[in-house]
């Protein structure tokens, strides 16, 4: 594979993080994960885990500790991840080797020496950006144990980023040149159609500045923005200002792949 992403992070490390400081949407969806944790047993030992598209590995660091609030630690527990940003990917074997006694396996792509069969798959907003969206979710649910499960985080067109991104590549006369949650949707009913889905309720606030406007586009349009700057971005705010605030409330889908008899 040659394309391994369809956004780079290296230019807006700063304004992703500035996002996940301002939103509630990775604590939302730790929220709803733990329902489904709650209710999974996991087949055998060692655990084997996957993260594709794991970022810094935060939420990775967090997911891990949740599953053991229902599970004892497991020392077994096999780690592989798929990240294509390199200082990225460093980060997240430095910070998740505490949860392990493995040797963590780090990819930067889908890569065909990757042949275990995986116990817990997780891709937390991933899917947008990956080259071919149906290779993709095939290689993952074939790599999924028969007894494991596959958490998938994944907006569609109502959520507000989908929604910046459609108004500004109109103004270009292009299509979104990432995959929604409606891409995914008729692949999966054609190749996992037990799939569970629910959606999630999250917030974005933040302060109103002219400076944190522009965080916000450069996250959400990358290497795009710079063909958008005749237009005025930053007034597509100006509905969720109040009192020196942004605030906006949204919502993405958690798309669940478990076996068919268990119902999570």
């Amino acid at each position: 594979m040659t394309e391994t992403t369809k956004k780079s992070f290296s230019e807006i490390r700063d304004d992703y993080a500035f996002f996940e400081n301002h939103t509630t949407e990775f604590d939302q969806d730790l929220y709803h994960y733990k329902q489904t944790l709650a209710k999974f047993t996991p087949p055998e030992k060692p655990l084997k885990f996957l993260d594709f598209g794991c970022g810094t590995g935060v939420f990775t660091s967090r997911f891990i500790k949740l599953f053991y609030l229902f599970h004892p630690p497991v020392e077994e527990l096999e780690i592989t991840l798929i990240e294509p940003d390199e200082s990225y990917r460093h980060n997240a074997v430095h910070l998740l080797s505490q949860h392990t006694r493995s040797p963590i396996q780090s990819f930067p792509y889908l890569n065909p020496d990757i042949s275990d069969q995986f116990h817990l798959i997780l891709s937390n907003h991933v899917l947008y950006y990956v080259p071919d969206l149906r290779a993709t979710i095939t290689w993952l649910l074939q790599r999924r144990h028969p007894q494991g499960m596959m958490l998938v985080t994944m907006a569609g067109k109502d959520n507000i980023i989908s929604q910046f991104w459609r108004t500004c590549f109109d103004f270009l006369g292009q299509a979104i040149p990432y995959h929604l949650a409606e891409d995914l949707i008729p692949i999966i009913h054609h190749l996992y159609p037990t799939y569970q889905r629910r959606t999630v309720t999250y917030t974005l606030r933040f302060p109103d500045t002219f400076d944190n406007r522009w965080k916000l586009l450069r996250f959400m349009l990358g290497e795009h923005l710079a063909q958008l700057k005749a237009y005025d971005l930053p007034s597509l705010f100006d509905p969720y200002s109040s009192q020196g605030q942004i605030d906006i409330t949204t919502s993405h889908d958690q798309f669940i792949f478990a076996p068919a008899h268990r119902h999570l």
